[in-house]
């Protein structure tokens, strides 16, 4: 049996995985609907104690799901090949992909909300 075989039977791996790709695309498509090439700079991030903290170009927040989708592939490629010997270490690394996508999201939601 094939390792992709293997995680594609698994409902957990799967259906996680696929959640944590769609909330992936999601941030994509709110961020490209939100932004658009300017000269001024916009926040790039907010924080509760002292609000906007840090402005950048507009490009620096495809920095976000750039990281996001880094955090994903590899979290992706070491679940399958972890899951024949440690498989709940594959559950943990599905878990964390879409925690991970959910906060990169909240992060672009934020930093482009509070223009």
């Amino acid at each position: 049996m094939s390792r992709i075989g293997e995680f594609a039977r698994n409902r957990f791996l799967l259906y996680g995985t696929a959640l944590a790709l769609l909330l992936h695309c999601l941030l994509w498509l709110f961020l490209s609907s939100r932004i658009m090439p300017q000269e001024q700079s916009i926040a790039l991030h907010y924080n509760i104690y002292f609000g906007i903290d840090l402005v950048g170009p507009w490009w620096y927040l495809l920095l976000h799901p750039l990281a996001a989708a880094a955090v994903l592939l590899v979290n992706g490629v070491l679940s399958v090949i972890l899951l024949r010997r440690e498989k709940i270490l594959s559950y943990f690394l599905t878990a964390t992909s879409i925690l991970v996508q959910g906060f990169f999201f909240l992060a672009v939601t934020l930093a482009l909300t509070q223009i």
